[in-house]
């Protein structure tokens, strides 16, 4: 995907709805053909996925087992495909992240899932928050590419607005809650304080989308993406990439070579392990300075 200009009005209006409501919906940010070759990727994992649980590849582990009765659900995106990395880079998504967030952020999980019919009802069926902690801030944001269009009969996210900077109390179902309708190629950002859950599934259609969710670099991720890639794979990212994987803001392991966590990848390569415990490098490049904002 060839990185387009983002109007800074627009990005403006987006991130104050996120930071008002919760959650902010962007209509058309991709279009047909760019929808038709995510989905197709998409595709291609759930049929690999379904080749390795017909042949008991899958059955001791753990992402699978959790998961395996609630739907359609691929987790740690990044590890099994290159394919969506224009996604999670994508300029909307980055202009929004950095006027919202104010600092800077990596992923912490990438996943896609797909609602079943009549399935058992889990953790996400009932109002929750994907975050940690409610407070009036900023730390997890989500990002939901819309794969495929979400109506009232194929299990949209119910969101209830203002409950990501604190308890509005009383029951969430009293009519409160708002159904997200979107398109194929919407994107609709979420702050993970937000209390939201999954309705029903009452048609056969499939509905497919991606949730990537970035948080503050200083908080720990979901994924550890700096021990997915070798140190030459990490070269080929892109800057933004690098960050977002977090290879930049890797804490220092030897306070002899380095004091301050946020620095350029160039500066830590030499200290990322690879499998078996080998250093990708033999000498160290001294830092100093602190992590800066982007």
């Amino acid at each position: 995907m060839t990185p387009t200009p983002v109007d800074p009005s627009y990005v403006k209006d987006v991130s104050q709805q996120l930071i008002r409501d919760g959650y902010a919906l962007c209509p058309q940010v991709l279009d047909a053909e760019q929808v038709g070759r995510y989905r197709a990727e998409a595709r291609a994992l759930y049929d690999e996925e379904q080749r390795q649980i017909a042949a008991g590849q899958r059955d001791g582990d753990a992402d699978y087992l959790m998961y395996r009765d609630y739907g359609d659900h691929i987790f740690n995106l990044a590890r099994k495909t290159r394919g969506f990395d224009a996604l999670y880079e994508h300029p909307l998504v980055i202009e929004t992240l950095r006027a919202t967030l104010k600092s800077r952020f990596v992923l912490t999980q990438t996943e896609m899932r797909r609602p079943r019919k009549q399935v058992a009802n889990g953790s996400a069926n009932v109002f929750h928050r994907d975050g940690r902690v409610l407070l009036d801030a900023d730390l997890w944001v989500v990002a939901f590419w819309i794969l495929e269009d979400v109506t009232l009969a194929n299990g949209p996210t119910y969101m209830v607005p203002g409950s990501h900077r604190r308890d509005l109390g009383g029951d969430p179902e009293d009519g409160r809650a708002v159904p997200v309708l979107a398109k194929a190629g919407d994107l609709c950002f979420m702050n993970a304080n937000t209390l939201h859950k999954a309705g029903p599934k009452l048609d056969d259609s499939s509905r497919w989308v991606l949730i990537i969710t970035y948080n503050q670099w200083y908080l720990k991720p979901a994924v550890d993406h700096t021990r997915i890639f070798s140190p030459d794979e990490v070269d080929e990212l892109s800057p933004t990439l690098r960050e977002l994987f977090g290879y930049t803001s890797m804490p220092p392991a030897d306070e002899r070579k380095r004091m301050y966590t946020c620095r350029p990848w160039e500066e830590v390569r030499s200290e990322l392990l690879l499998p078996g415990g080998h250093n990708a490098g033999a000498s160290h490049v001294g830092s100093a300075g602190h992590c800066a904002a982007s």
